[in-house]
C-alpha cells in the first residue's frame, strides 16, 4: 500500500468509509459520454484482468469500497463479481460493496418510466422557470444516454398524463423482489445499501409511509447504513428532512455543470448545503466532461465523500492526485 497516498477515512453513522470510493458503471460498459465510449468500455472490461488491475490499485490507495448495481444479465456484471473476489484473494482483504437497488415500485403492477419522469416535471415546474426546466429534461447528457430520450419525453408531455393523487394511493413496493436482488451479493461484504432514485417518486407522492417501512426493513435485515439515492435533490432532501426517517445519508449528483441535478443546480446545492446528513457525491466529473482537479474541488466544497467511476489506472491516479491537491487547499478534514 502506498502509505503516502492513502485516502482519508471518515464516518457515516458508526462506520468508517474512504472519502473517495469507486463507482462501477465503467466496468459495466456505461460511460455516459457516448455509445462509442460504451463499446470501448465493453471491450476493455470483457477482460477480467483489466477490472482487477483498477480495483487492485484502488486497494493500494486505501479505496476498499465499490459502488455497484445488480446488472443481472450483463456478462460484465459477472466479470466484476469475479474480479472483486480475485482482488480479495490477492490482498487478503474484503472489498466493501455499496449496493444500489432500483426499487420495484408498482401501481397496479407497474410504473411507467416516462409517466414517472413526467410527474417529476409537473411537480418541479412550479418551483423553477418552466422553460429552463424543460430544456434540462430534454437535453441532460445523462438522460440522453438513453436512446431516443428527448423525442420520447417530448412525446410524453404531449400524450401522457402525470401520476396523480389517486395513483399515489395505489403505490406499493415488492419487498420480496428487493430481497431477491440483494441475495445476488451473498458471500460479499455489504457496507451500505442505496435505495435508488425511485425514492424521489415516493417523496413527491408523499408516500413516506412506504419509504419508512422500506428503510426499517433494510436496516433490520442487513445491519448496514442506508444511503438514499436522489436525482431530484432540490425537492427530495427538503421533503425528507421534515420527517424522522431511519436512514444515514444521501447519494446524489454534484457537478459544476448541474448534470442530473434537478430541478436546478441552485436548488440542489441549497438543499445539499442545508442538510445535516452525510452526502456521497456522484456524477462528479459529469460523465467525463470535467477536469478532475476543478470537479473535485467543487464537490468537496459541499460534501466530504465522493464516488467516481474510472476506466483506467491512469484515470484513477489522476483522480487521487486531484483529491489530495484539493484536500491540501481546502482542509476538508
Amino acid at each position: 500500500m502506498n502509505y503516502e497516498r492513502v485516502i482519508p477515512r471518515l464516518k457515516i453513522g458508526q462506520y468508517w468509509f474512504p472519502m473517495l470510493m469507486l463507482g462501477s458503471l465503467p466496468f459495466l460498459g456505461v460511460s455516459y459520454r457516448s455509445f462509442e465510449y460504451d463499446e470501448v468500455y465493453r471491450k476493455r472490461f470483457s477482460k477480467i484482468e483489466n477490472i482487477v488491475d483498477i480495483i487492485s490499485m484502488g486497494v493500494e490507495y486505501g479505496i476498499d469500497v465499490l459502488g455497484i448495481m445488480p446488472d443481472i444479465g450483463n456478462p460484465l456484471f459477472n466479470n466484476l463479481l469475479y474480479a472483486i473476489k480475485k482482488v480479495e484473494g490477492s490482498y487478503g482483504t474484503e472489498i466493501g460493496l455499496g449496493v444500489c437497488v432500483s426499487l420495484p415500485i408498482e401501481i397496479n403492477g407497474q410504473v411507467n418510466t416516462f409517466r414517472r419522469w413526467l410527474t417529476y416535471y409537473h411537480y418541479e415546474r412550479k418551483l423553477v422557470d418552466e422553460r429552463k426546466l424543460l430544456e434540462r429534461y430534454l437535453n441532460d447528457p445523462v438522460l440522453q444516454w438513453r436512446k431516443g430520450w428527448s423525442k420520447d419525453f417530448a412525446n410524453a408531455i404531449k400524450c401522457m398524463r402525470p401520476y396523480v393523487e389517486e395513483d399515489f394511493e395505489k403505490i406499493s413496493i415488492n419487498f420480496h423482489r428487493v430481497e431477491e436482488i440483494l441475495k445476488v451479493f451473498d458471500g460479499y461484504r455489504l457496507v451500505f445499501i442505496e435505495p435508488g432514485s425511485e425514492v424521489d417518486f415516493l417523496a413527491i407522492s408523499k408516500r413516506l409511509d412506504i419509504l419508512s417501512i422500506l428503510l426499517d426493513f433494510l436496516k433490520s435485515q442487513f445491519k448496514v447504513p442506508v444511503i438514499i439515492g436522489s436525482h431530484h435533490t432540490g425537492v427530495t432532501i427538503p421533503l425528507l428532512e421534515k420527517y424522522e426517517l431511519n436512514f444515514d445519508g444521501f447519494m446524489t449528483p454534484i457537478n459544476m455543470l448541474g448534470i442530473m441535478m434537478f430541478p436546478s443546480r441552485e436548488l440542489s446545492l441549497r438543499a445539499i448545503k442545508n442538510t445535516n446528513k452525510p452526502i456521497i457525491a456522484i456524477k462528479v466529473l459529469a460523465g467525463g466532461r470535467l477536469n478532475p482537479s476543478e470537479a473535485i474541488r467543487f464537490a468537496l466544497s459541499y460534501v466530504k465523500f465522493l464516488m467516481v467511476g474510472v476506466a483506467s489506472i491512469k484515470e484513477l491516479n489522476a483522480l487521487v492526485r486531484a483529491l489530495f491537491d484539493a484536500l491540501s487547499d481546502t482542509r476538508v478534514i
